[in-house]
This record gives C-alpha cells, sequence and structure tokens, in this order.
C-alpha cells in the first residue's frame, strides 16, 4: 500500500509539467484521479488499521476557511460552473498538501522531492536547448509560458542549492574535501539555473536570488556575499537572456501594462469588495482599460487574470478573502521562522538540507506570487502544496485517531463515492474532448458530425456555456447553408442559454447581437432588431473599450434612419479604435444620409488611406484583422458619387 501511494503520487507531482504545465483538461482529470487514488489506498489503509490517523497542521483551519468560502461562493456567482471548477482544483491542491503530511512516509516523502527535482532538471534542459539550438528568445521549456518555467525551476533549484551549501559546510568550506555526489547536487543546481535564466523572467530571475540569498546566508552567514557579488556579475556583465530582456525594459509595454493591470485590479476590488466569484476575474476586468497598443490597434487585450495572484484572488473572493490571506501569511510566517530557527539535533525527522531547502522554495512561490499567477499553473500549485506538506509533516504535532468500520457497508459506501467523485472528475475532459473532435469535423466540412458532437458536449457538460456557444455557431452555420429557419432559433436558443449560464461573459451577447442583426437587416424584423441592439448594449456595458459593438449599434440605428444616434455611436468607436477602417466608412454613409457630403468625402479618404496604410500588414489577431476589413471597392465607388454630387 505505501509504495502504491508513492507511485501514484509520483506521478501526479511529474504529469502536470509535462502537459504544458497541466493548464488543459487531460493533466487535470489525471492528476484529479491520481490524488483521488492515493486517498482511496489512504482509507483502505486506515480500515485494515480500523482507525483513521492524521496530524493536525496549523495551516487546516486557514486551509478549511478557504475551501468553506470557495463553497459559498460556487452558490452566489453568476457562473457556477466556473467556480465550481476552480473549487475542484483547490480542493486538490489541498488534498496534496494532506497527502504529503499524512497519507505518505517520511523516506518516501523524499522520492517524490526527488521525482520533483528530476522533473525540474529535464525542463532546465529542454529550456537550455531551446534557447541555444532552437533559437527561441525566451525558452518555454515544457511549459506555454516562460515565466511559469520559471516558477517552477526555482524551488527544485532551491532543494538542490540547499544540498550541496550543506555540504560545503560539512566540508568546512573546502572544495577538495566534497563528494561526487556534492558536485551532482551543484551540476543539478547550474543546469536549474541556466534554466531559469533562459526563460529571461524578471520574477522568476528575481526569485531565484532571494532563494539563493536565504539559503547561502543560512549555510555561510557573512560569508553569503562570495555567493551573491559572482552571481550578480555574471548576470550584469555576460549576455544571457534575462539581461538581453532588462535592455529592451523601456520598449516592452507589457511591463507597463502589468502596472495597469495591478491598479485595475485594485479598482475592482474597491468596486466589488465583497467580490465576485472565483474564476470570475477575466469577466469583470474588461470594465476597465487596458492599453494594450500595437501599430494596428488600442486595445488589442483585455486581462485574463492580475497578473498577481493576492491581487487576482483578493478580487475574487473580496473581503472575506482578504481575512484569508493575513490568516494565512501569519500563520505561514511564524512556522515558517520556527522551522528556520531548529537545529540540526532538533530536526531528526527531516535533513536540514531539505529543511532550508523547502522554506527557500516556498518563500520563492509565495513571493513569486504576488507579481505573477503562479497558482494558476496546476504544475507549480502542486508543486508548492508539496512542499508544505512536506515541511509541515515533520512538526511534532500529536497523531490523531478516528475509529473507522470495518463493515461491507463502509466499502460499499467509499466505492460509491469514488464512483461519483470520478464521473465529476471525467465530465469535464470527456466534453472537451468531444467539443475537439466536433471542431475539427467542422473544418473538414462534416457539418451535421460537428452538430452531434457539440450536442453530445452539452449534454455531458451542461453548466460550461462556451459549448452551448460553440453548438450556437454550428447551428448558424447550419442556418446559412439551408436558410431553414428552425436552424437560426435554434442558435438564438442556444446563445440565450449560454447568457444565463454566464451572464458576464460580453463575447456571448456579441454573438447574439451579430445573428440577430443579419435577420433584423434582412427581414426588417423588429424583434430582432430589438434583441441585437440590446445585446450590443450589454457587451459596451460589460466591455466599455470594444469598439466592435458601438459600431453595429450604429449601424442598426443607421438602417432606422435614427442618423443622431448613429452618428453618435459609431464615432466612439473610431474614438477607441482610430484605424477601425470600416466604422469610418459607416461614418461616412451616416454623413451621406445627413446631406453634410464633405464630412462624408473626408470620412471615405479616411478609409482609403488607412487601407492603403495597412494593406501590406498581416494582422496579428482576429480582433485586428476586423479593425482592417473593408470593401476598398466599395469605398471607392462612394468617394466617387458623393464627390460628384457635391461637385454639383
Amino acid at each position: 500500500m505505501d509504495f502504491l501511494v508513492t507511485i501514484l503520487m509520483c506521478l501526479a507531482v511529474l504529469i502536470p509539467p509535462l502537459f504544458q504545465g497541466g493548464t488543459t483538461h487531460l493533466p487535470v482529470t489525471l492528476l484529479r484521479f491520481l490524488v483521488l487514488g492515493v486517498f482511496s489506498v489512504h482509507l483502505i489503509r486506515s480500515i485494515r488499521g480500523k482507525s483513521l490517523e492524521w496530524k493536525p497542521t496549523k495551516l487546516d483551519f486557514p486551509f478549511l476557511y478557504f475551501l468553506a468560502l470557495a463553497l459559498a461562493w460556487s452558490f452566489f456567482t453568476e457562473y457556477k460552473y466556473m467556480t465550481i471548477q476552480w473549487l475542484g482544483s483547490f480542493s486538490t491542491y489541498i488534498a496534496v498538501y494532506f497527502i504529503a503530511v499524512n497519507a505518505v512516509k517520511p523516506s518516501h516523502r523524499r522520492a517524490i522531492l526527488l521525482a520533483l527535482v528530476l522533473s525540474g532538471l529535464v525542463h532546465s534542459s529542454w529550456a537550455i536547448f531551446q534557447y541555444g539550438f532552437l533559437g527561441a528568445g525566451r525558452a518555454p521549456g515544457g511549459f506555454f509560458n516562460p515565466n511559469f518555467l520559471a516558477g517552477y525551476l526555482v524551488p527544485v533549484f532551491s532543494i538542490s542549492w540547499s544540498k550541496f551549501m550543506h555540504s560545503i559546510q560539512q566540508s568546512e568550506y573546502q572544495w577538495g574535501r566534497l563528494k561526487k555526489r556534492d558536485i551532482l547536487f551543484l551540476g543539478i543546481a547550474g543546469i536549474n539555473l541556466a534554466g531559469i535564466f533562459c526563460s529571461a523572467s524578471r520574477g522568476g530571475i528575481l526569485m531565484v536570488f532571494i532563494a539563493i540569498l536565504l539559503i547561502s546566508f543560512y549555510y555561510l552567514r557573512k560569508r553569503v556575499l562570495y555567493v551573491l557579488i559572482p552571481l550578480l556579475l555574471f548576470t550584469l556583465l555576460v549576455p544571457n537572456p534575462f539581461l538581453n530582456r532588462m535592455k529592451t525594459l523601456g520598449e516592452d509595454p507589457w511591463a507597463y501594462g502589468r502596472i495597469q493591470i495591478w491598479k485595475n485590479s485594485v479598482g475592482l476590488f474597491w468596486h466589488h469588495p465583497l467580490g465576485v466569484g472565483l474564476g470570475m476575474y477575466k469577466y469583470y476586468s474588461r470594465e476597465y482599460q487596458f492599453s494594450g497598443e500595437t501599430t494596428v490597434s488600442r486595445h488589442l487585450k483585455y486581462a485574463l487574470v492580475a497578473e498577481s495572484d493576492a491581487l487576482h484572488f483578493l478580487v475574487e473572493l473580496g473581503l472575506f478573502g482578504l481575512v484569508f490571506f493575513v490568516w494565512f501569511g501569519i500563520v505561514l510566517g511564524k512556522e515558517l521562522w520556527r522551522f528556520w530557527k531548529l537545529r540540526p539535533d532538533d530536526s531528526a525527522r527531516i535533513r536540514p538540507e531539505v529543511r532550508i531547502g523547502l522554506i527557500a522554495g516556498i518563500v520563492a512561490i509565495m513571493a513569486h506570487s504576488l507579481v505573477d499567477s503562479n497558482f494558476h499553473n496546476p504544475a507549480i500549485a502542486v508543486e508548492c502544496f508539496w512542499f508544505l506538506g512536506m515541511l509541515f509533516g515533520e512538526s511534532d504535532a500529536p497523531v490523531r485517531k478516528v475509529t473507522i468500520p470495518r463493515g461491507k457497508r463502509f466499502f460499499i459506501y467509499l466505492i460509491v463515492l469514488d464512483l461519483g467523485l470520478g464521473v465529476a472528475i471525467i465530465r469535464p475532459c470527456w466534453a472537451a474532448l468531444e467539443i475537439n473532435a466536433a471542431d475539427k469535423a467542422m473544418k473538414r466540412g462534416e457539418l451535421d458530425r460537428g452538430i452531434k458532437g457539440a450536442e453530445r458536449a452539452v449534454k455531458i457538460c451542461w453548466g460550461e456555456s462556451s459549448y452551448h456557444d460553440f453548438l450556437a455557431s454550428a447551428y448558424y452555420t447550419k442556418y446559412n447553408k439551408t436558410r431553414d429557419v428552425k436552424w437560426f432559433r435554434k442558435t438564438v436558443e442556444e446563445l440565450q442559454e449560454a447568457i444565463q449560464l454566464n451572464p458576464r461573459n460580453d463575447g456571448f451577447y456579441g454573438h447574439l447581437g451579430a445573428v440577430t442583426e443579419t435577420l433584423a437587416v434582412e427581414k426588417r424584423n423588429s424583434e430582432m432588431l430589438n434583441i441585437s441592439i440590446h445585446s450590443f448594449q450589454k457587451v459596451i456595458e460589460l466591455r466599455p473599450f470594444y469598439p466592435m459593438s458601438y459600431h453595429h449599434i450604429g449601424y442598426l440605428f443607421l438602417t432606422l434612419g435614427e442618423l443622431g444616434q448613429a452618428e453618435a455611436y459609431v464615432k466612439k468607436s473610431i474614438e477607441i479604435e482610430p484605424n477601425y477602417i470600416q466604422a469610418h466608412f459607416v461614418l461616412g454613409l451616416i454623413y451621406e444620409e445627413m446631406g453634410r457630403l464633405d464630412l462624408a468625402i473626408s470620412e471615405y479618404q479616411n478609409a482609403q488611406g488607412l487601407w492603403e496604410r495597412f494593406k501590406d500588414i498581416r494582422p496579428d489577431s482576429d480582433y485586428e484583422q476586423t479593425l482592417l476589413a473593408i470593401d476598398i471597392g466599395k469605398v471607392n465607388e462612394r468617394l466617387a458619387s458623393v464627390q460628384g454630387k457635391y461637385r454639383k
């Protein structure tokens, strides 16, 4: 049983980094199944021993408070499915902590820690290869984001570096007395450090300096400068990816954009002091302007995350979350300080070099999470909670026992519980696979097959609003091919269902506005016209800096003959995005209808000039493609017609 628990936990900590840090459905599902498996094995083992044993730690009540808060939010949030998924993720991470403290023997904990160190070695080596041989400016390793690679590597670097520094101390600072094993840990730490530098993560480099400072000070005290000064000189004088990125800091708009996101997050917390619900940050952040200016656009992006876990979860959990952060921070700080002060003979159950490495790794992750989104990456979250569990599992708290009945009924309850949790775990992944298959079928032109696949995904995971949106897109494609109004009605119904499930997603309102706009203009359908205008107005309410919504409403008012309102809305879209070519063209149409031919000519010429300016540029996104899309023939035709009228 002990060996099985160890194998399952090794897989749990090794699998997420193999799939872009565990951010897709498959690794998340595997991780949850593995944790459920460990819990089940632990319970079976406890039943055999007639009692369930657990060791109380100082973090138990803060974690229980957090789970209770997240569970409460699942009843009040506007998008329940998303909040429940985040509740599942944090339940998994806290379960990893519980397993590390209670279900894994100390010797086996070290084996799992070694697996983490080897995983870090693999990803560091891959990052070095990406930078050195594949030409990656910022190497992501096995992650999709280089910052996440750095966040993952700093804690495992801390373990290797602490092992090496302990050996230096034991050898009385004489290199000749070091063993081959000690040099091996130095090599592993060096490869990890090189991988962190290849990621060029500013936060990652800062955290690795903090880890080196903590560990080196513990072992060297005043001699710590012997380590820091050479490392600083290397960082500042020897060409490396991090130095190259720092040289271009003034040219990097996203560096300043991050500060803007932090300010916006403070504003969100101020306006929603009770929180918005787990997983809901990205839907509320669209209310705030985020200038991601490029050659074409001013507002290319909005903040999906706060780029700071502390601010992100503070916005989502509000003042109740602030209570958790203060409570957790005080308890964690006190306990880490207590573990730091232990003498080697006081901590016989955990070797001092491992203890100091764990402390430095935890401090690095927590500090990094203040300026980045570490806990949005399952690999880093699992690593952090495993470090916490391994450290707190070595406390001298007495073990408590709860008697467990040894009847068949208990086993039946356990099997039913496992089956229920298993179904809940597999449903999101199963539905995602169905959606992916449906998407591929539709791209191959197999529309009916794609529709059936999307319908299955909706049945499997009804609460996921994006699947209803995808199904609506499939229905609308069918409508355009058949012109059968039945498919149009189904399109509207699915979009309305998506909106009901997640009323904060402006994209769903935009899609509903776009499909009803088509029928409103073609058939002069007043009902569809009202739905379309209301939908785009809702987009403006949720995402005020999205120019397409203003343009659509302006065009609809133009068709109604309400030229004053049409002008106001279209001019607002141009104010947000001056390079929006179609908006200039529509504004010209409005002025032409008003009889203000000089202004119409000016707007048509603006559209012509923008088209000439950007005609050879390949848009970086669908957003920019929409800004630049125009039928230049129609522009030329209208311009010639109006100029002829103006001369007369």
